[in-house]
C-alpha cells in the first residue's frame, strides 16, 4: 500500500464525555494511497476519533503520529496545516455564496487589498478536473444539488493541501447514482496519491471501496481486516456482536379493510407551486404499502399532509372513514396516526429534552403524566424506563439529553414513543435513513410486527432494497402522483426505477407518436388524418381488429422471451434468430410429417418449433455460462446463422419447384380455428392468440409462485447471493435461456402454422424478434404487460396499411413511429428534458 510509514497512526486513543467511554484505548493506521474503513453501530465512537483526528476534540489518553512525528492537533487548522481534511456528514457551506467563495472562506488569496477570485476560480476549476468532480466554480450553492455540495466540500479541502481525507458518512444524502459516481471520485483521489479513511456502516459500500476495515463496536476496536478476505456477513457479526438478519423474514400478509384513503389529494408547497396532484391511495388492516419514489416527488408534502402539517388545497384524508384532512397534528395523532418522521432532528425529537421528557412528547398533557396542570414525573420516568428497556434504547440514563444519543439509539425512542400509542396507522418516513444494519434490522421488525397486529403502515424510503423487501404493495410516486403500483415479489429496483422516472413508457409513445407526425409534416402529409386512418383501420370492424390481433401474436411470444430472459439478468437480443429456426423446425414438420392425425401432427410441429427455438438460445445461454461470452454478441451473430440456415433448409429440402419458397404445410399441421376466426369477423386470427394467452399467465406463475422462478429471479438480481444460497447459477442461466428460445420459436411457428401455411427464402430478417424487445420494454418485462406492449405495436403495424391507403403516407412512417418509442424508452433523460417545460407550466400554478 505504499511507504512502510503509516500516513496516520493513532496509539491507545481514548476520549471519555459523562457517563460514557466513547473511545476506549483504540489503534488504527492509515498508509498512504489506502481506503481504510472504520465500520460502527450509531453510537459506536467513530465520528468522534475521526473528530480528535481534525482537531475538534482532545482525547483524554494516547497519542497521534503523522507520517511518523507525534503530532498534536489541538484545532481544525492544526490538522488542516498537517494535511489532513474532513468531508463532514452535514456540510458547512452557505448556501447564498458561490462555489469558489465557499471554498477559499478563510483561505482567500489576495490582489492587493481584495480577493483574487478569478486566481482561486482557476485553481478549483483545476482541482475540479484534476480529480474528475466536474464542479462549476461559478455556481450558486443554494442552485446545486446534494451530491455537487458534497464535492464542493472535497474540492475545499483538496485546496487547503489535505492529503489524508476523513469521509464521515458520505453516502447518507446521496442518491443512488451519487454514490456510484462518489465512489469513482474517491478511486481517482487515491490513484492521485490521497490517503482516505471512511467512516460508514454500510457493508456494500465497504466491500466495493476500501482496502482496509477496522471493526469498532462500543468504543473498542473489535478486528482490523483486509477487506478482499472477509464478507458482509462476517463483517456485520463483527459489528453488532450478533449474526445479523440480511433477509427480511415475513409471512403473506392477510390484509382486511381500508384504513387510509387518500382521494384526489392537492397541496402546495411554500412556494405556492403544486406538488400533490389529486394523488388517490389507500393502505389496508394487516399491510405495508411502501412509497417508492425519486426524493422530491411530493413524498414530504405527503406525509405532512397526512400528519397535519401541511394544509390541503382539495381532496380527502380519510382514516376508517373519519376526515382529517386540514386537521391539527394533535388531533390526527388522538385519532389514531402514529408519525416515525424522516427527519428525526426537526420533528422527531426535542434534542434538549431527556430521554423520558421526548418520550411522552405527545402525551406530557395526558393522565397519568400530568395532574391538574402539573408533570408527574414519577409516571413519565416509570413509562420512559419501560419503553427503553422494551425498545433497547441504549442510554446513559433516561435522564441524558437525547442530542447525547446515537443516531440509532435516537431512532429506537421515537419508535417505541409512537409504536405504544397502539395506532391503527403507522406512518414511518425514512425510518432506517444513517442506521446500521443492526438497527436497520430492529427497525424493519417492529413495522412487521405492527403489520403482523392488524396495523395499516405506510412505508416511505429512498432505499429501494428496503421498500421491495419490507412492503407487501409498492406505489411510485411521481411528480405528487401515484403513476403506478406493483408487488414486491413481482419487481426488481431496475423495473421500480424505471416507474419512479415517471410515466416513461406513455411518454415514449406520445413522443413517438409525436416525432412521425412531424416526419409526416416535414414530407407534405396531413398527421392527423393519417394516425385517425390508421385508428380506423384497426378499430373499425371486428375483420380488422382481428388482423390487429393476428399482428400482435408473434410480438406476444418475442416480447415473453425477452422478458423472461430480462428476468434472470440476460439481454436477450437472439430472438429474431430462435424466432426464424422455431418458425422453420415447424415448417419442416408441417411439410415431412403429412399423414399425421391432426391432434398429433399440429402439437408436434408447434414442439418442435419451440424446441428448436429452445435450443438455439441455450447455446448462447450455454457460451455465457461456460466461457463468460456476452449474450449479446452471441445472440446477434446466431440471429445471422439462424437466417441463413432457415434459407438452406428451405431451399435444400422444403422448396416448391418455381418458387421461392417452401410447399405448403399439410392441413393437419394447421392450427386455424374455424370458430374463432368466424369470432373475429373471418380474419386470419388463429389458435396461436389463445396459446400465447396462456403461455403469458404461464410465464406469471412459472416466475413468482415456483421455485424455479424464484431461483431464476434470484440468479438475475443477484447471482452472487443466490451462488452463495447454493444455487446453480450458470444452470438457470441456460434453463432461462432455453426457455427464453422456446417462447421465441413458438412464435414462429404460430406465424407458419397460423397465417402462412409455408415458408419463404426471406432475403432479411423479418424484425419480429427485434420489435419483441420493445413490446417487452413497454410492459417493463411483466407478461401481462407484454400484452398491452403487443397491442399497441399490433395496431400501428397493421394499422399502418390503413393510414397508407387512407391518407397516402408511406408505411415507413411507422417504424419510424417504433423505433422512436425504443428510443425514447431507452433515453429517459431526453424524455423528462422535452417534456419538462410543459409540466414545469403545470407546477407554477401560484395560489391566488
Amino acid at each position: 500500500m505504499g511507504a512502510a510509514t503509516p500516513v496516520v497512526e493513532l496509539k491507545q486513543i481514548t476520549k471519555r464525555f459523562p457517563g460514557i467511554v466513547a473511545n476506549d484505548a483504540i489503534s488504527l493506521q492509515l498508509r498512504k494511497g489506502e481506503i481504510h474503513a472504520l465500520l460502527g453501530e450509531n453510537g459506536a465512537g467513530k465520528s468522534t476519533l475521526m473528530n480528535i483526528v481534525f482537531g475538534l476534540y482532545q482525547p483524554d489518553e494516547g497519542s497521534i503520529e503523522v507520517n511518523g512525528k507525534p503530532v498534536i492537533i489541538d484545532s481544525p487548522n492544526k490538522a488542516i496545516d498537517l494535511g489532513i481534511g474532513m468531508v463532514h456528514q452535514h456540510f458547512k457551506l452557505v448556501q447564498p455564496f458561490t462555489v469558489t467563495e465557499n471554498i477559499i472562506l478563510g483561505s482567500e488569496p489576495r490582489k492587493g487589498l481584495n480577493i483574487n477570485y478569478k486566481k482561486a476560480a482557476a485553481e478549483v476549476q483545476r482541482l475540479s478536473e484534476q480529480y474528475g468532480l466536474k464542479v462549476n466554480p461559478h455556481a450558486k450553492i443554494h442552485d446545486i444539488s446534494v451530491g455537487m455540495q458534497q464535492r464542493v466540500e472535497i474540492v475545499k479541502t483538496l485546496y487547503r493541501g489535505a492529503d489524508i481525507l476523513i469521509f464521515d458518512e458520505p453516502t447518507a444524502v446521496l442518491t443512488p447514482q451519487e454514490i456510484k459516481e462518489l465512489m469513482v471520485i474517491m478511486k481517482k483521489l487515491v490513484a492521485e496519491g490521497k490517503s482516505i479513511i471512511l467512516i460508514t456502516h454500510k457493508l456494500k459500500e465497504i466491500m466495493e471501496i476500501s482496502d482496509t476495515v477496522t471493526i469498532i463496536r462500543r468504543g473498542k476496536v473489535i478486528d482490523s481486516v483486509t477487506t478482499s478476505e472477509t464478507n458482509p456477513n462476517e463483517l456485520a457479526e463483527k459489528m453488532v456482536g450478533r449474526n445479523v438478519t440480511f433477509k427480511v423474514d415475513k409471512k403473506p400478509a392477510t390484509p382486511g379493510n381500508n384504513v387510509l384513503e387518500v382521494s384526489k389529494l392537492t397541496a402546495k408547497n411554500k412556494e405556492g407551486i403544486s406538488v400533490l396532484n389529486e394523488l388517490n391511495l389507500n393502505v389496508r388492516v394487516g399491510e405495508i404499502v411502501g412509497i417508492a419514489g425519486v426524493d422530491g416527488n411530493g413524498q414530504s408534502e405527503l406525509i405532512e399532509a397526512l400528519t397535519g402539517l401541511r394544509k390541503v388545497d382539495s381532496g380527502s384524508i380519510r382514516l376508517e372513514g373519519k376526515e382529517l384532512s386540514n386537521h391539527s397534528p394533535r388531533h390526527i395523532s388522538e385519532s389514531g396516526v402514529a408519525h416515525i418522521p424522516e427527519d428525526r432532528h426537526k420533528h422527531g425529537l426535542v434534542l434538549d429534552f431527556s430521554v423520558s421528557e421526548n418520550i411522552v412528547l405527545e402525551s406530557y398533557y395526558k393522565s397519568p403524566y400530568t395532574r391538574k396542570g402539573f408533570l408527574n414525573f414519577d409516571a413519565i420516568k416509570k413509562q420512559a424506563k419501560r419503553l427503553v428497556e422494551a425498545f433497547d434504547v441504549r442510554t446513559p440514563s433516561i435522564e441524558t439529553k437525547a442530542r447525547s444519543l446515537s443516531g440509532g439509539n435516537q431512532q429506537k425512542a421515537i419508535i417505541a414513543r409512537e409504536v405504544d400509542k397502539n395506532p391503527e396507522l403507522l406512518i414511518a418516513a425514512q425510518p432506517t435513513r444513517g442506521l446500521d444494519v443492526g438497527a436497520i434490522e430492529f427497525v424493519q421488525k417492529q413495522l412487521i410486527a405492527q403489520r403482523d397486529q392488524g396495523k395499516a403502515v405506510l412505508l416511505i424510503s429512498f432505499e429501494l432494497d428496503e421498500i421491495i423487501n419490507v412492503s407487501d404493495r409498492i406505489a411510485v410516486i411521481y411528480e405528487g402522483q401515484i403513476v403506478g403500483e406493483v408487488l414486491p415479489e413481482e419487481t426488481n429496483d431496475r423495473e421500480l426505477g424505471l416507474m419512479m422516472a415517471g410515466s416513461t413508457q406513455k411518454r415514449a409513445i406520445i413522443m413517438g407518436l409525436i416525432l412521425g407526425g412531424i416526419v409526416m409534416l416535414i414530407g407534405g402529409y396531413n398527421p392527423i388524418e393519417a394516425y385517425s386512418a390508421l385508428f380506423t383501420k384497426v378499430f373499425g370492424d371486428m375483420y380488422n381488429f382481428g388482423e390487429a390481433v393476428r399482428e400482435m401474436t408473434p410480438l406476444i411470444m418475442t416480447g415473453l422471451a425477452f422478458a423472461f430472459a430480462s428476468r434472470a439478468g440476460l439481454f436477450n437480443i437472439g430472438g429474431e434468430g430462435q424466432f426464424l429456426v422455431g418458425m422453420t423446425a415447424a415448417t419442416f414438420v408441417g411439410v415431412k410429417f403429412a399423414g399425421l392425425p391432426i391432434y398429433i401432427h399440429a402439437p408436434l410441429a408447434l414442439i418442435a418449433g419451440a424446441v428448436f427455438g429452445g435450443l438455439w438460445a441455450a447455446i448462447a445461454g450455454y457460451l455465457k455460462a461456460a466461457r463468460g461470452v456476452n449474450e449479446v454478441i452471441s445472440s446477434i451473430m446466431l440471429n445471422w446463422i439462424g437466417l441463413y440456415l432457415a434459407n438452406l433448409i428451405v431451399r435444400q429440402f422444403l422448396l416448391l419447384k418455381g418458387e421461392n419458397r417452401s410447399v405448403d404445410i399439410s392441413d393437419t399441421a394447421s392450427i386455424s380455428l374455424t370458430w374463432l376466426s368466424e369470432l373475429m369477423g373471418n380474419s386470419r386470427v388463429h389458435m396461436g392468440t389463445l396459446i400465447a394467452l396462456v403461455m403469458a399467465v404461464l410465464f406469471y406463475i412459472y416466475m413468482w409462485k415456483t421455485k424455479q422462478g424464484y431461483e431464476i429471479r434470484a440468479v438475475g438480481y443477484n447471482p452472487n447471493a443466490a451462488e452463495y444460497a447454493g444455487m446453480h447459477v450458470n444452470r438457470n442461466i441456460v434453463k432461462a435461456m432455453f426457455i427464453s428460445g422456446m417462447l421465441a420459436g413458438l412464435g414462429g411457428a404460430f406465424q407458419v402454422l397460423g397465417v402462412f401455411q409455408y415458408q419463404t427464402v426471406m432475403s432479411g430478417s423479418p424484425g419480429t424478434g427485434f420489435d419483441g424487445i420493445a413490446v417487452a420494454l413497454i410492459g417493463l418485462n411483466h407478461p401481462f404487460g407484454v400484452l398491452l406492449g403487443a397491442l399497441l405495436f399490433g395496431t400501428l403495424t397493421y394499422g399502418s396499411a390503413g393510414m397508407s391507403f387512407a391518407a397516402d403516407v408511406p408505411p415507413e412512417i411507422i417504424r419510424i413511429v417504433i423505433g422512436s418509442i425504443i428510443f425514447f424508452i431507452a433515453a429517459q433523460g431526453i424524455v423528462r428534458w422535452v417534456l419538462k417545460p410543459f409540466y414545469s407550466k403545470r407546477k407554477k400554478e401560484k395560489v391566488l
